[in-house]
């Protein structure tokens, strides 16, 4: 925070500096140092003032930065730390760049910053930093400018100075803004609030994200019945059926599109015809469509049999625009992480601007229409967990816990918002593991499933556990008090019983055949076609054991026990990573990550740990998905 002139002109030797009448305050700070610096054992005040010259280049525009510090920044025996008065030099410089519009809204970096201390400064009272611009160098890759800062206190003179030069990168304003470093865009125009502050150029997207995660449960279920679209048999074909009734189609772009349009009662109860396939479908599209049916669809199916995402959603999108421009939104970004980014991130952002547009308009219009929103939400969700990792996507993924809760997706007769509610479910576990926190639903009202019966269905058994996970993550991650320690003990142990009995239920053939390439253990499950459901499953059983062992082994009181709990936490540690490299397909793959993560974090084995970390880059260089802020988490 800035703090008013005045404050500072009361000291004499500051106010000879500060009484030039061309001085202007700047109230801009970059994150870093605010944050870094803000507690007041650090600094208690701070202004930036800078005065332009008339130089078209800004040769001769001075800066200043007074502050009062503390012994926060303090190094040894009182002394201001070295690091702290370089990291001054480089924000006043950097700021006063910035302040002058120099950077032509490219934004900057440091290319270098040599400084030579001649004097030690005490972490106590006033100091001032002043940079002056003394050159520009124009080069073919950007434009260097140099800066001559030094550092006062007192009446003790200079204690530092510094060369400084910035360069500019031409290609800085995809690469710098908050999007590109995936940190979180609160969206705000013309400049977001992160870029205003690091003094970044703002790359707006075309559309507002946040439109389509509002709902309102009170609509669901309410306003005429429309048309759905075609559902397929497991076949893959499309039977005949209700099919979706979709508005006139309006041209966007170069594309046809359709948007709900809102409906008067005088034709409430008019047919609206849906306009032929062929009339959307163009070679771009259909690459995109083949991309999502061999990449993300199966991903997103790992855990269905029916294969309803990959089926009954490609019969869906040419009379859905929605689906569709989800669909291609979704594959051009993963292409665009695998590939080119140049040629394939305009191409994602186009086609998600539409869907989230036509996402909002629909529920704004046709409020009975949910199962199609979920389907919706799950599409852009998955597009969101691949584009902006991080806040943006726990505000996304709350968006459509909304539409899941005004569905009650998890007891829905329909097997297309059953199917969308698991992958929903597994997005949730995977976002409070990344989170360390419990799920935003309550998993003890997701279904339970008879697994006794005959013949239960493979994804039963799949689901079942992404149920137990969910529980799991719950208790591990929910609040606890110190005076319940047996009865915390009790519902650790009854989850485990229940985990172990969900193993010796499953097939033998789904623990895996074990053998040694190489000489190292793997793991083969047979039946290829439902080979990717078995891996991750077992996966996610080794994870929940893992987090309860370790849970418990952090309850006990005593010693008694407690090796043997840690021996447990590696053993599944290790089934975790073994499973991982037994060459899983990317649909199991995916879903292996976070677990991965929390091996990496509890394993023993230094060999084991390196090759889990190894097969995470190599996930994220191959699939497009992200594991590094994961493994850094």
């Amino acid at each position: 925070m800035s703090t008013p002139l005045s404050y500072f002109q009361s000291a004499s030797w500051c106010a000879a500096w500060l009484n030039h009448p061309d001085l202007r305050i700047d109230n801009s700070a970059s994150n870093p140092f605010r944050e870094t610096t803000k507690h007041d054992d650090a600094w208690k005040k701070r202004i930036f003032l800078y005065r332009a010259s008339q130089d078209p280049q800004g040769i001769k525009s001075e800066g200043y930065i007074v502050m009062q510090i503390g012994a926060g920044v303090s190094g040894k025996d009182g002394v201001a730390h070295g690091g702290f008065l370089a990291t001054l030099m480089d924000e006043l410089t950097g700021g006063l760049v910035a302040a002058l519009g120099l950077d032509r809204g490219l934004g900057i970096r440091t290319a270098s910053l040599n400084t030579t201390y001649h004097k030690l400064l005490l972490a106590q009272g006033f100091i001032m930093a002043r940079a002056e611009i003394v050159k520009v160098e124009r080069r073919k890759e950007g434009v260097g400018r140099a800066a001559d800062p030094g550092l006062a206190a007192g009446r003790a003179g200079k204690i530092s100075n510094a060369q400084y030069a910035i360069y500019l990168n031409s290609d800085s304003r995809r690469s710098l803004t908050c999007r590109g470093r995936h940190t979180r865009c609160d969206e705000a125009r013309p400049i977001c609030g992160n870029c205003r502050k690091s003094r970044l150029q703002c790359q707006q997207p075309e559309f507002v994200p946040s439109k389509w995660n509002i709902c309102n449960p009170a609509v669901a279920g309410t306003g005429r019945r429309t048309e759905i679209p075609p559902e397929p048999n497991l076949d893959g074909q499309c039977t005949t059926g209700n099919s979706v009734r979709e508005p006139e189609p309006q041209r966007y772009g170069e594309h046809q599109v359709q948007e709900p349009q809102s409906i008067s009662s005088a034709g409430a109860d008019r047919e609206v015809v849906s306009p032929p396939a062929e009339s959307m479908i163009t070679p771009e599209i259909v690459h995109l469509l083949r991309v999502y049916e061999k990449s993300i669809a199966t991903w997103m199916d790992v855990f269905d049999s029916e294969l309803t995402y990959q089926r009954r959603l490609l019969c869906m999108a040419p009379s859905s625009p929605l689906i569709l421009n989800a669909i291609c939104a979704l594959a051009a970004r993963q292409l665009s992480l695998v590939g080119s980014s140049l040629t394939r991130k305009p191409v994602s952002e186009h086609y998600y601007g539409q869907a989230v547009h036509l996402m909002a308009r629909l529920l704004d219009a046709y409020p009975s229409e949910m199962e199609l929103a979920i389907v919706g939400t799950i599409l852009l969700s998955s597009y969101e967990l691949l584009a902006f990792p991080g806040l943006d996507y726990q505000r996304h993924l709350k968006g459509a816990h909304t539409i899941v809760d005004s569905l009650h997706a998890h007891n829905s007769a329909s097997c297309l918002t059953r199917a969308s509610f698991w992958i929903y479910a597994r997005y949730e576990v995977a976002e409070a593991l990344n989170r360390n926190s419990p799920t935003l639903h309550d998993p003890g009202s997701w279904p339970k499933f008879d697994l006794s019966r005959a013949e239960p269905a493979e994804d039963s058994f799949c689901n079942d556990v992404v149920r137990l996970t969910a529980e799991t993550v719950c208790i591990v991650f929910g609040k606890t008090s110190r005076s319940r320690t047996k009865r915390r003990k009790r519902d650790l142990s009854t989850l485990q019983g229940e985990l172990r009995n969900w193993l010796h239920i499953c097939p033998e053939q789904w623990k895996g055949a074990e053998y040694t390439e190489d000489g190292n253990v793997r793991y083969w499950f047979p039946r290829p076609k439902f080979e990717d459901l078995k891996g991750a499953a077992i996966v996610l059983y080794h994870l929940s054991m893992l987090l309860l062992w370790h849970e418990l082994e952090k309850v006990s009181e005593g010693p008694e026990g407690v090796n043997e709990m840690l021996d447990q936490v590696d053993a599944h540690s290790r089934q975790i990573i073994l499973i991982a490299l037994s060459s899983l397909p990317d649909s199991a793959i995916v879903v292996v990550v976070r677990p991965l993560c929390y091996a990496v974090k509890h394993i023993k084995d230094n060999t084991f740990k390196e090759n889990a970390i190894f097969l995470l880059h190599d996930i994220e260089a191959r699939t497009g998905f992200h594991t590094k802020s994961k493994l850094e988490r």
